[in-house]
């Protein structure tokens, strides 16, 4: 991200190595997938009222977000690993930031499915922490309930009508 990609493809040039170019680069329709169509309508446009410092800016922002990022997953881990169980009382005491990583984990872990688990599902799991007034258990992606019991967070396979497992 701190280069530019006229520097990454002169120097492959004089190093004598072949890169490939990613052929969405030079489509220039209103139906691009939407990365084609902010680099090469939203960056511009950034750019002409910003100017050309812009680009190297988002690229700061982006190495700041990425150290945050790991930051933040290295204390959710942590802070599982400290409280496997799921009691409430120790996770209202995170940062809801580190919280929704926490849930996320422990909902990976339990089987949900990664690609379908949203924020407002992560959302949804801190309420059963934060805000608890009895409300009943979640159903997530790939077929698991998280619910509260005793003042701890339970996942569990969900059953359907018939008392099997669903499929995942």
């Amino acid at each position: 991200l701190t280069q530019r990609r006229s520097f990454t493809e002169d120097y492959c040039r004089a190093a004598g190595l072949d890169f490939w170019e990613d052929p969405t680069n030079f489509l220039r329709g209103q139906d691009d997938p939407l990365r084609t169509q902010v680099r090469h309508r939203v960056l511009p446009m950034l750019q002409e009222v910003l100017g050309d410092r812009v680009i190297d800016a988002l690229g700061r922002t982006a190495d700041l977000a990425r150290r945050d990022e790991e930051a933040l997953a290295g204390w959710a881990a942590m802070a599982l690993s400290r409280n496997p169980d799921l009691d409430c009382t120790q996770l209202a005491d995170l940062p809801l930031a580190v919280l929704t990583r926490v849930l996320r984990l422990a909902a990976l872990s339990a089987g949900a499915a990664g690609g379908e688990l949203s924020r407002l599902h992560l959302d949804d799991c801190a309420r059963l922490v934060t805000d608890f007034h009895g409300q009943g258990p979640l159903q997530l992606p790939g077929g698991i309930k998280l619910s509260r019991q005793s003042g701890k967070l339970v996942f569990s396979p969900l059953q359907t009508p018939d008392g099997k497992e669903p499929k995942r």
